[in-house]
C-alpha cells in the first residue's frame, strides 16, 4: 500500500504542478496515467494473499426503502493511504489517512448507476466517471477532468438502441457541479470517519 501511495503521490504532484503550463489534452493524459496506475495497483492488491499487501480500503453498504424510488441498495468503496503523521511543536504522532480513489454504485428504481472519483494529494477531485442506465434504454457515459476545481474537459456519450453520440459539453455546468459536489461529499464523509479513527 505504501508503494501505491508513493507512486500515486508522485504522479498526482506531476499532474498538479506541471498542469499549469499544459494543454487540456496533456492534463487529461496525466490524469489517465494516475488513474490506470491506481486501477492496476488495486487489482493486484485485491488478489494478494496477505492482508498487509492489499490496499487500505473500506466498504460502506446500505439498504433502504427510499420515498419515490422504492428499495435501494448502495455500495461505496473507499481506497486510502494509511500512515502516521507528526503535528505540533511537541512532535506528537497521530494516525492519518488520505483518500485517493472512491467508487459508488446504486439503483434508482430499476436503473443502475455507477460513479468513480479520483483525488489528488490534496483531496481535490481530478477525475470523475459516471455510467448509468437512462430512460428508454439509453446508457450514459460521462468523464469529467478537473484542474484546481475547474473543469478541463467534460465528455459525454449516450448509447441508444440505434446510435451512439459523443460530444463535449464544457459549457454545461450542471454535470460538473453535481459531480464535484458528490466527490466532495464522499471526501468529507471519509474525513469524518478518519477523525473517529484518530480518537484514543
Amino acid at each position: 500500500m505504501k508503494k501505491l501511495f508513493v507512486v500515486f503521490t508522485a504522479l498526482s504532484m506531476f499532474v498538479t504542478v506541471a498542469a499549469q503550463n499544459k494543454t487540456a489534452k496533456e492534463i487529461m493524459a496525466g490524469v489517465r496515467l494516475v488513474y490506470n496506475k491506481v486501477q492496476e495497483e488495486i487489482k493486484i492488491g485485491k488478489a494478494a494473499e496477505l492482508p498487509q499487501e492489499r490496499p487500505a480500503s473500506m466498504t460502506i453498504k446500505s439498504n433502504e426503502n427510499v420515498a419515490g424510488i422504492g428499495y435501494q441498495e448502495k455500495t461505496i468503496e473507499l481506497f486510502f493511504d494509511s500512515h502516521w503523521s507528526e503535528t505540533g511543536e511537541e512532535g506528537f504522532m497521530f494516525w492519518d489517512a488520505d483518500l485517493y480513489f472512491a467508487r459508488m454504485s446504486y439503483n434508482v428504481t430499476d436503473r443502475k448507476l455507477y460513479w468513480e472519483f479520483l483525488y489528488d494529494k490534496k483531496g481535490e477531485p481530478i477525475f470523475v466517471y459516471y455510467r448509468g442506465d437512462e430512460y428508454e434504454g439509453d446508457l450514459s457515459d460521462v468523464r469529467i477532468y478537473f484542474e484546481k476545481d475547474q473543469v478541463v474537459e467534460l465528455k459525454s456519450r449516450t448509447t441508444g438502441a440505434k446510435e451512439t453520440k459523443m460530444y463535449s459539453i464544457n459549457d454545461d455546468e450542471s454535470w460538473s457541479l453535481e459531480a464535484r459536489r458528490i466527490a466532495m461529499e464522499i471526501r468529507n464523509a471519509f474525513g469524518r470517519i478518519r477523525d473517529i479513527g484518530r480518537r484514543d
